[in-house]
């Protein structure tokens, strides 16, 4: 909830099968992800005997002195050579075969399932943060945590360990009155993780909510450190770096290590390439400022919605620049439905006069709700936007309506399509309305322009109801505001059927 509102964040159940989003900014979707997620520890206890994770593993891999170790602990009560000895090592053997096959399998599963995510965020320019929070996981094989040290490192992620405090909730039996030592190794596998991929280890216990504000204090900033390297360096090894600061009481999160290889992310791209990586990157692009509006209508095929794009791009332009436009639909399952990558002749309001770049687009789409990511490319600079889309018309009755849609006229000798644009520079404004249902005739629509949507009208027109055939009007009206103060004000349309009010639907500009 205090993240920004450009940071986008992504929910993953390391288990199989699990619930998991993709990177959104849509913070309750992944807040009913989260909710989803179970635990999938395995309790695979079947004896009385208790045997740690650590001399689990030990013994299967044929260490005696542990064997020894543990059988005179779980069995020392027992008379030598007696039946009931036996049967105790048994047990013991017994025990830690099953549970060194547990923990090897539950490191493999984790260690495969943060391989592969990984491996899937190295296409997503930008610096990343994993926040994993388990209870905890073995690795024997420091390889492996190098493996994935340099993973992090090359995808640019930086992972913050979370480990649930399960003594709270670990319950042993045991012929003795030992307390095994099995968090600490269980621990070792997240510290070892997180430190070789410039995080931490904590330790959680209550919510945890001290930890996640102090992992929000070293997220709000960073210091960005350049190191000089020459062509011997691009040979894939890595160079180990240490970075101090003078400044006492100071905690440096820093990679130990540094890797200098050439990897895609490298190679130079062309201009649809990169608008393709910024439709496919959570992060936005912010060189290009961009306004994005969209606006639903009824469409020509049966059951669909028609979406009117339609972006603001920069400012201050006077003349047509060529650029390159991309966009993307993404419904609330993560899937997308609709995507366009084109050349564009992106043209100003009115040529000579400064103002942003224009461009228009349509999509026919499902109802439902979709999360719409525009990218635009003029020049060298890159901008994106997301916006949230809410497909469909508003019903009420037979009457269905479409979105309000208001701008400042480019050609106001034609009335029977819709001017788009928050800004209204040259004294009229235009607001377009549709209605569709089988008796348009008894619907009416007034418009009226407010300082703010519940304020008194300042402007009133009627709007001429033209009947287009096919069960569809349009209410489109230019209204005078060349008097108006400059500012921010509200268009509304009162729209009534039969004399009684239907609605009354708002559009703000400036």
């Amino acid at each position: 909830d205090r993240l920004s509102p450009s940071d986008r964040v992504a929910a993953v159940s390391l288990a199989i099968g699990g619930a998991s989003t993709p990177f959104i900014a849509d913070r309750q979707r992944v807040k009913e992800a989260i909710s989803l997620m179970a635990g999938q520890r395995e309790t695979m206890k079947t004896t009385n005997a208790t045997v740690t994770p650590t001399e689990a593993l030990e013994m299967a891999d044929g260490n005696r002195l542990t064997a020894d170790s543990v059988y005179a602990r779980e069995c020392g009560g027992l008379r030598p050579n007696s039946a009931a000895l036996q049967q105790c090592r048994q047990e013991v053997d017994a025990e830690a075969i099953a549970l060194a096959e547990q923990v090897r399998r539950s490191t493999g599963t984790t260690i495969g399932a943060l391989r592969d995510m990984l491996e899937a965020m190295r296409v997503l320019d930008g610096p990343k943060t994993l926040i994993l929070m388990s209870e905890g996981f073995t690795i024997r094989d420091t390889a492996l945590t190098a493996e994935l040290g340099v993973l992090a490192a090359e995808t640019r992620t930086s992972i913050y360990a979370m480990k649930l405090d399960n003594q709270l909730f670990d319950i042993t039996t045991s012929r003795s009155s030992y307390t095994p030592p099995s968090t600490n190794m269980r621990g070792d596998g997240l510290e070892s993780l997180a430190a070789a991929s410039r995080g931490a280890l904590f330790l959680v216990s209550g919510t945890g909510s001290q930890l996640f504000a102090h992992i929000e204090s070293e997220l709000s900033g960073y210091y960005l450190l350049g190191v000089a390297s020459d062509p011997a360096d691009r040979d894939r090894k890595a160079r180990t770096i240490r970075i101090d600061v003078s400044r006492r009481g100071a905690t440096v999160r820093t990679r130990r290590q540094l890797l200098n290889a050439a990897t895609d992310l490298n190679r130079p791209r062309n201009v649809r390439d990169a608008i393709t990586a910024s439709l496919t990157s959570p992060l936005l692009m912010s060189a290009l400022p961009l306004r994005v509006a969209t606006f639903a209508l009824r469409g020509p095929e049966q059951g669909k919605v028609q979406l009117l794009i339609r972006a603001d791009i920069g400012n201050d332009y006077l003349r047509p620049r060529n650029g390159v436009v991309g966009y993307v639909f993404v419904d609330r399952e993560g899937k997308s439905v609709e995507t366009r990558t084109n050349n564009a002749v992106l043209t100003p309001v009115m040529n000579g006069v400064p103002g942003p770049l224009q461009y228009s687009a349509g999509a026919s789409l499902d109802p439902g709700e979709y999360t719409l990511k525009v990218a635009v490319a003029e020049g060298d600079r890159i901008g994106s936007v997301e916006h949230q889309v809410h497909a469909s018309l508003s019903g009420f009755g037979e009457v269905s309506l479409s979105d309000l849609m208001a701008g400042g006229p480019t050609n106001a000798g034609d009335l029977t399509r819709p001017t788009v644009g928050y800004t209204v520079s040259y004294g009229s404004l235009h607001g377009y309305l549709e209605a569709y249902g089988p008796r348009l005739e008894q619907v009416a629509t007034t418009y009226e322009v407010a300082a703010a949507a519940d304020g008194p009208a300042l402007l009133t027109a009627e709007a001429e109801n033209r009947d287009t055939g096919g069960g569809r009007a349009l209410f489109s009206q230019v209204i005078s505001v060349a008097r108006l103060p400059p500012g921010e004000y509200t268009l509304r349309a009162k729209v009534t059927s039969s004399g009684e009010p239907l609605k009354t639907l708002t559009r703000r500009f400036e």
